[in-house]
């Protein structure tokens, strides 16, 4: 790999800054960027990085949890180079202690999948299982609360059977599949208090209408014990992106690495003409689009100028640009003025943006009927009639006592 020469930052880049005025903590500060090159590149530039990153952080007490994810993939990257430092037995014990919860985190979900398989559901790991196995090769480099595992849409029920059956119980019990079609995944707990994510879809902003297209490019390896399917270099791309670029209390500089390890893994296929397609059948070239551009500016990613222009050049829907402008921000500044419902409505328009504003406006009251579990369409209008009224008789109180005061 070619060396990419950087020079000691002394802020951040104008793209970084535009960037992050859109979303918060969406892109790595200045530390996070130095901790992120010191573990992606290579040589002098791998090394400079970790001297100025060192320098800016006290690691003992000035490390968020996104940055404390990382240390492994550093350890794995300065290990390469025989870095003597006081900290290195630090980080040595860090990715020791990631390889023994993720070795034993597969051979768990590899029992699940077994028994999954024995009753005839089809089973494709996601996120971190499936980057472990493709692109880290190494269990030790990468953390993980759990593997995300996806089954066809049709086998939901038979999978939760199974499931509760091995002590699993769901946070909603599908009575049906038409209780689903507004949600992609469950989460499931064991007595123990652990956790296992069943998605069905893969983010909320995939169209449904391709779901077969993403088990046909899906690639078999073997997690534990067990042979299961995972999402193609491709798919898994693209998930990495859209999972890791929306708001979230924690830094989410963890997608970065993801996605410079399926560029950067030599012998990897990338599909672009794939890639360009599906982002266009998902209506994400917004996101994708900026975080392409991210990538390559900050860290030299190997993706072709070709790439970038031709999704550039993709039309954007109203829907899909108010869809992703506030998925970068923290919810609770809408719903700390406006409430609830401005929440739904905007994963409402996640879900459906691949019809017109207008048309998923109209649909929207149907959606509030299935997420209030309400009897009668009419009992959603009385409710949001009453909300609205709670809501501007608070308004007003508040203007009074303001005047008064």
């Amino acid at each position: 790999m070619i060396e990419p020469e950087i020079e000691p930052v002394k802020g951040k880049s104008n793209h970084c800054e535009q960037l992050n005025k859109i979303g918060d903590n969406l892109y790595a500060s200045q530390e996070q960027e130095m901790l992120l090159k010191a573990s992606l590149f290579r040589g002098n530039s791998a090394l400079h990085a970790w001297q100025e990153w060192k320098k800016s952080i006290n690691i003992e007490d000035e490390i968020d949890n996104g940055s404390f994810r990382l240390l492994p993939l550093l350890f794995q990257n300065l290990r390469a180079y025989k870095v003597s430092d006081p900290l290195m037995e630090r980080l040595k014990g860090v990715y020791r202690q990631t390889w023994y919860k993720n070795q034993k985190l597969f051979h768990d979900t590899g029992k699940i999948l077994k028994q999954l398989h024995k009753t005839g559901v089809n089973t494709l790991i996601m996120k971190g299982g499936a980057l472990s196995i493709l692109t880290y090769q190494d269990l030790g480099v990468r953390p993980m609360a759990d593997v995300d595992v996806m089954v066809p849409f049709s086998q939901i029920i038979l999978a939760t059977n199974t499931l509760k059956q091995l002590g699993w119980e769901p946070n909603i019990y599908p009575e049906s599949l038409e209780t689903l079609k507004y949600r992609i995944s469950l989460q499931y707990k064991n007595q123990s208090g652990e956790e296992f994510d069943l998605h069905w879809f893969p983010y909320i902003e995939f169209n449904r209408e391709f779901s077969e297209d993403i088990w046909d490019h899906s690639v078999q390896v073997k997690l534990g014990n067990e042979k299961t399917a995972a999402l193609s270099e491709t798919d898994c791309l693209i998930h990495v992106i859209i999972h890791g670029t929306l708001w979230n209390p924690e830094p989410p500089i963890r997608w970065i690495a993801d996605a410079m390890s399926i560029l950067n893994t030599p012998g990897l296929h990338l599909d672009w003409e794939r890639f360009i397609i599906i982002i266009k059948n998902n209506r994400i070239s917004l996101q994708i689009g900026n975080a392409l551009r991210y990538l390559k500016s900050t860290y030299h990613a190997g993706i072709p100028d070709t790439v970038i222009e031709t999704i550039s050049r993709i039309p954007v829907s109203m829907v899909e640009r108010i869809s992703y402008k506030y998925s970068l921000r923290n919810p609770n500044t809408l719903t700390n003025r406006l409430g609830y419902i401005p929440i739904l409505y905007l994963d409402f328009i996640r879900f459906n943006r691949h019809s017109q504003l207008l048309w998923s406006t109209i649909k929207f009251p149907k959606y509030l009927q299935y997420i209030y579990n309400m009897d009668k369409l009419s009992d959603v209008f009385s409710y949001l009639a009453a909300a609205l009224y709670r809501k501007i008789k608070k308004t007003i109180k508040s203007e009074i006592l303001k005047k008064i005061a």
